[in-house]
């Protein structure tokens, strides 16, 4: 997968569909977090496959703590945020939804979605070196999952934006 930006229509989707269960925020910084790990082999040049230890289970679940850590301390000011987009919960997140929201974000919308498509990638490390999910799933559906729950994230996102406005409201 390229760098991120498919990532996020897996986590976009779910997040708002499932908003009671998720924390939209938190799914969508923990699916972006693991791409840092190529940008910085490609950034800075290093002998390091772009999809190393933080593209395994185990090292997606450790930095899905991480964020989960720094979400649940910035919660508040992300509330404010998700506030502008009309997303704002009607309670702040438990640390429990913050931590389901970032291991389902790294290691099931990042690591397996991108498994099937990485020959690089050791996502049973340190138990498989390896890739066996590679080529599990043809590379097209991948894309086409991704895309379309972007897609669902658009739709559901306009949809409740529509009904946070009420009939007759203009668009700001």
């Amino acid at each position: 997968m390229p760098l991120t930006p498919f990532h996020f229509g897996p986590a976009a989707g779910t997040g708002l569909a499932f908003q009671k269960i998720f924390d939209l925020p938190t799914l969508i910084v923990a699916v972006g977090i693991i791409d840092l790990e190529p940008l910085a082999v490609l950034l800075f040049g290093l002998n390091y496959p772009y999809h190393g230890f933080f593209h395994s289970f185990l090292g997606a679940a450790i930095a899905a703590v991480a964020v989960a850590l720094v979400m649940w301390k910035i919660r508040k000011e992300v509330d404010w945020v998700m506030a502008i987009f009309r997303l704002k919960p009607e309670v702040l997140p438990s640390f429990s939804k913050i931590l389901f929201s970032a291991v389902v974000g790294a290691d099931i919308f990042h690591v397996l979605v991108d498994a099937p498509t990485h020959i690089d990638m050791s996502p049973f490390w340190p138990f498989v070196n390896g890739n066996p999910l590679y080529e599990t799933v043809p590379e097209i559906w991948v894309y086409a999952f991704c895309t379309g729950m972007l897609v669902i994230a658009a739709v559901l996102y306009i949809k409740k934006d529509l009904l946070l406005r009420g009939p007759g409201n203009p668009l700001p």
